[in-house]
């Protein structure tokens, strides 16, 4: 694909590629492409396509990282890597799943669908440099009822003392099984220094890893966990 190409629908009309940069946070916005004036009903029930390709210097394992609303195909050198039928608000960071990238130039094609309301996606490469990817995207409380939270700060109830689960997504990035991975919270002028530990996160796998919030006292009205 190739800007200025134009190409057949199954209707019979043609559309043209248009060449398009994302936003710094890599988010691409199809409803404003699809309308630059506004949301439109016109809009709802459509699917998008956003082709790009990446040059790499060694074929091997790597990961990508997609956030998209509402449901999501995508394609790596011809080959459907990963399917979301999920109708959510977008987020970044959403869905991390490993690919096998080719030396050289690796095609990739989205194929965003859009039910209503906002459309649109991001999707990243998540580098191996590190064993976990800690997924510390959203800390703010979900914004509507079914959306999801990377990260998950209990509200602290002024006049008792705190002892609750936290939890924060992590992804294992190597392909072998994690053993033992620790979330720890340092003691402060609030809190006491606690550890949780997950048993094992397979390869490639997000899990949620818990974190204990416990108060040294009762919590007064300025006091801060220092974990915002």
């Amino acid at each position: 694909l190739k800007p200025g190409m134009k190409l057949q629908r199954p209707d019979g009309e043609s559309v043209e590629c248009e060449a398009h940069v994302a936003s710094n946070e890599g988010h691409l916005n199809l409803g404003k492409l699809a309308n630059p004036t506004g949301e439109s009903r016109e809009t709802r029930r459509r699917v998008g396509y956003a082709y790009t390709e990446i040059e790499r210097a060694q074929a091997g394992r790597g990961f990508l990282a997609m956030g998209g609303e509402d449901q999501m195909a995508i394609w790596l050198n011809g080959e459907l890597v990963h399917l979301s039928l999920a109708s959510r608000y977008y987020k970044p960071f959403q869905e991390i799943f490993p690919v096998e990238f080719a030396r050289g130039t690796n095609r990739i094609l989205v194929k965003g669908g859009r039910r209503c309301c906002a459309w649109g996606f991001s999707l990243a490469i998540l580098e191996s440099t590190t064993k976990l990817f800690v997924n510390d995207i959203d800390v703010t409380p979900a914004g509507h009822i079914g959306e999801e939270q990377y990260l998950f700060l209990p509200d602290l109830p002024i006049g008792e003392r705190l002892d609750v689960l936290g939890s924060i997504n992590v992804t294992n990035l190597t392909p072998r099984p994690l053993t033992g991975v620790r979330g720890s919270v340092a003691a402060n002028a609030v809190l006491e220094a606690t550890e949780e530990t997950i048993a094992s996160i397979a390869p490639g796998v997000t899990h949620q890893l818990p974190f204990r919030m416990r108060s040294k006292g009762v919590i007064g009205p300025a006091d801060s966990t220092g974990l915002e």
